[in-house]
């Protein structure tokens, strides 16, 4: 079901958070499911039936994790498809090595590992340093830099102190700029 701006009418496709057409943020409608949940396992819900208290203590390694998965092999690209956008980015992050992803500063003379300039990067929000990529292992995390326009995970903001980790599925946001995260292996 598409969105409508309710400052300019554009329609917008589902999941957009920010108008693709002014920028301004979409309502969205409470009574329309935006994503799915996660699942609970069975020992989980075994254990809110026979808990008598008010509060149900949950333990998050009995939560089902979704799909995408969050082991980052050395081999994989990383593909962040721009909302709106009909190519995106792949490259290869490499193991203790930051990935400045942000946009180029002429007169400054700062380029990004990652430039989203060519993407809108200035009228999307993004900052000249936004958030830096960090491979550890087989972990792929991200944090905000300190940047303007904040970067979020699946909606929720991040702080700019801790580093968080990435899932392939997940819905990066860098300030209006709104991303799919995929881990592909298909380029072996």
């Amino acid at each position: 079901m598409a969105r409508l701006c309710v400052n300019c009418g554009y329609e917008n496709r589902v999941g957009i958070v920010f108008c693709e057409n002014c920028g301004e943020p979409i309502e969205i409608d409470m009574r329309q499911p935006v994503s799915s949940t996660r699942g609970i396992s069975q020992s989980l819900v075994e254990h809110i039936d026979d808990d008598p208290a008010d509060t149900v203590r949950v333990d998050v390694d009995a939560v089902v994790q979704r799909e995408g998965t969050s082991v980052f092999d050395k081999h994989m690209m990383l593909r962040l498809e721009v909302d709106g956008l009909p190519e995106g980015l792949l490259f290869r992050p490499y193991e203790g090595r930051d990935m400045i992803l942000g946009r180029r500063d002429p007169q400054a003379n700062y380029i990004p590992d990652i430039d989203l300039m060519p993407y809108g990067g200035y009228s999307m929000g993004i900052s000249r340093r936004h958030a830096v990529l960090h491979l550890s292992g087989k972990r792929l995390t991200i944090r905000d830099l300190g940047s303007s326009n904040g970067t979020f995970i699946n909606g929720t903001q991040l702080d700019s102190k801790e580093a968080h980790q990435l899932r392939d599925g997940d819905r990066l946001r860098l300030g209006n700029m709104v991303f799919t995260v995929y881990f592909d292996d298909s380029q072996l």
